[in-house]
């Protein structure tokens, strides 16, 4: 389980609202971003109409998620921050691997987490 990742300075902290992520479960998620000196950042720039895009890979290498930070599109002179608010839902128990992108400075930040997410039991799915 990787929950925190550094790129270039930059820390990125993945926040769910549960210890275990379940398959089919919806999981309130939000991204905090830290600048390279230590500071909540708040200058989230709008990137392709959202502060966050979110891509999940499962272990299966067939399944594929896609989810937007929550809100309306913002304005391209918008900032957001420290904490961007997502959603996400593994149909598939499994690895999950998560890429968010945000942008700063007009740079374009990548970060990597990974998860498991279970069988919910007595699903009936089988365990991978």
């Amino acid at each position: 389980t990787q929950l925190q990742c550094t790129n270039e300075g930059w820390r990125f902290e993945l926040r769910l609202d549960r210890k275990r992520v379940f398959a089919g479960d919806s999981v309130n998620a939000r991204l905090r971003v830290i600048d390279p000196a230590g500071n909540a950042c708040f200058g989230l720039e709008p990137l392709m109409g959202a502060f966050a895009h979110i891509v999940g890979f499962l272990d299966d290498r067939q399944t594929m998620i896609h989810v937007h930070s929550h809100g309306d599109p913002p304005h391209e002179l918008s900032r957001s921050g420290p904490e961007v608010p997502f959603r996400f839902s593994a149909p598939r128990s499994g690895f999950l691997k998560l890429f968010v992108q945000t942008q700063v400075g007009g740079t374009v930040l990548l970060a990597k987490f990974g998860l498991p997410v279970e069988t919910v039991p007595g699903s009936g799915e089988p365990s991978r």
